[in-house]
């Protein structure tokens, strides 16, 4: 009794009719039998900057997760891969080593019409890599194909160095203060910046416009550093008096001061209510010798003195002044004495008054019936005798209220442009304050100048009392504000 598994298996091999018989060799699983054609072999050779390693494992991804060729076997030692295509082309790849310059791909394939397969295998190998077709960088006529250079973007600090560089060298030439040098740091900082982002490895491009804003800068630096050296050496010769031969006048002012030393000067002003000179060639023990003369000439009430000043009174009220100036070609002492106001205005106020009497005896009356009338002429005429002190007195108080208005407007700047500079610093001196922050320096600059040209020695004691406590003030307020080291 059998089985079925012991059932014989039916014969189905075609009887051959004693007729030899030629064995087959049976197709491999993997591949798809392809006639072979030794005449259709064709071969392509590629050089690459890349290095064996990555063109081999680009291969391999491509071949596995692609769907126009599919891998046969592979082989890392020896850089070979064979695979086929869909329509029947065989290929065989080699990666090897050629130097320093990358590697070689050497492509064969057979039963490939027209090389359609094996163009498009390295197109799409190209893209895997991100390559272009370039000229072999060790000469002659073969070409490599190296990865393209993603293009940079261009560095924006290098773009604001530029604009802030051409506003530092826009105010370098027409500004008569010369350039900002705050644009002028902002501009450098901007450049310098730009210059490391630029580098050869760096993230950005733009090297060129850094060079552009640092050149900007080094104009304004020019420009601005020849508008210094000129506007100082303005200053100084302006400062300088016309040291030539001069003649000590004979007015009482003067008379009450000893003559000095030097007869190189210029007198400045000659009134009978202020004298001033300034004496030139005078060294530092000329000027103390002065002062000391001028003390035993009886100007030794309220004084105050320093390496470079003297100040007094005397016991009449008439003020003197004294300061030593260091200039460059040689050293100036300014002298200076005015006579006190009230005696002015006491004898203005006495000429009037005998003035008005005499015309109140001119028109006295004869009558006894014009008594009435005469006692109302005394008493208008004693109204307006009243009255005229305060009439001679109003220029000086006009005078002194103007100077007073004048220095609470400088005072009233200040007060504004310290509030700016805090919050201006407060926020990190931001671009949108820009166009502010060079108006208030502008003005900053033309107030300091007003107050630079004030000639104290032409000022009453009031003046120059009220003049000093405005100062005081204002740099008081800076030195709260912790402004004093910036500007």
């Amino acid at each position: 009794m059998t089985s079925p598994n012991d059932a014989p298996m039916p014969d189905n091999q075609p009887t051959n009719d004693g007729q030899p018989t030629t064995p087959m060799t049976p197709a491999p699983a993997t591949t798809m039998p392809i006639p072979q054609n030794p005449e259709s072999t064709n071969c392509i050779e590629r050089r690459y900057t890349l290095s064996v390693q990555q063109l081999f494992q680009a291969i391999h991804d491509q071949l596995t997760t692609g769907a126009t060729f599919t891998m046969d076997d592979e082989d890392a030692r020896t850089g070979t891969v064979r695979f086929h295509a869909f329509d029947g082309a065989q290929c065989t790849v080699t990666v090897t080593a050629e130097g320093a310059l990358g590697s070689v791909i050497r492509l064969s394939a057979t039963n490939d019409d027209g090389n359609k397969r094996s163009q498009e295998f390295f197109v799409k190998l190209d893209q895997r890599l991100g390559v272009t077709q370039t000229i072999d960088p060790s000469g002659g006529n073969t070409s490599i194909y190296a990865p393209v250079m993603p293009k940079k973007p261009t560095s924006k600090l290098a773009v604001w160095g530029i604009i802030i560089g051409a506003l530092f060298a826009f105010l370098a030439f027409t500004s008569d203060s010369g350039p900002s040098w705050f644009f002028g740091f902002i501009a450098a900082l901007l450049s310098g910046m730009s210059l490391y982002a630029t580098r050869t490895n760096g993230p950005k491009q733009g090297r060129i416009l850094s060079y552009v804003g640092l050149g900007l800068i080094s104009i304004g630096l020019v420009v601005g550093g020849i508008k210094a050296i000129v506007s100082n050496a303005q200053d100084k010769a302006d400062q300088m008096p016309e040291c030539t031969s001069y003649t000590w006048t004979d007015s009482e002012l003067a008379k009450m001061l000893p003559e000095p030393e030097s007869k190189q000067g210029e007198v400045t002003q000659d009134s009978s209510d202020h004298f001033s000179i300034e004496i030139c060639d005078t060294s530092v023990e000329q000027f103390n010798t002065y002062v000391a003369d001028v003390k035993a000439a009886g100007f030794n009430v309220d004084y105050s003195k320093s390496d470079d000043s003297f100040h007094a009174d005397n016991k009449e009220g008439y003020s003197v002044s004294i300061d030593y100036e260091f200039l460059d070609k040689n050293d100036v002492m300014e002298i200076s004495i005015s006579a006190p106001q009230n005696n002015t205005d006491t004898s203005t106020s006495t000429d009037e008054d005998t003035s008005d009497s005499d015309t109140a005896k001119s028109d006295e009356p004869s009558d006894t019936e014009d008594t009435t009338s005469l006692s109302d002429d005394k008493q208008s005429g004693s109204s307006s005798e009243s009255e005229q002190p305060a009439q001679t007195e109003q220029p000086s108080t006009t005078a002194d209220d103007d100077f007073k208005a004048t220095m609470d407007s400088y005072e009233a700047f200040f007060d504004e442009w310290i509030e700016f500079m805090t919050t201006y610093n407060a926020e990190g001196n931001p671009l949108s304050m820009l166009a502010d922050y060079t108006q208030m320096m502008a003005q900053y600059t033309e107030t300091m100048s007003k107050m630079d040209a004030i000639d104290e020695t032409t000022l009453t004691p009031e003046q120059q009392q009220y003049f000093l406590e405005v100062q005081g003030r204002i740099n008081e307020k800076i030195l709260s504000a912790n402004l004093q080291q910036q500007y």
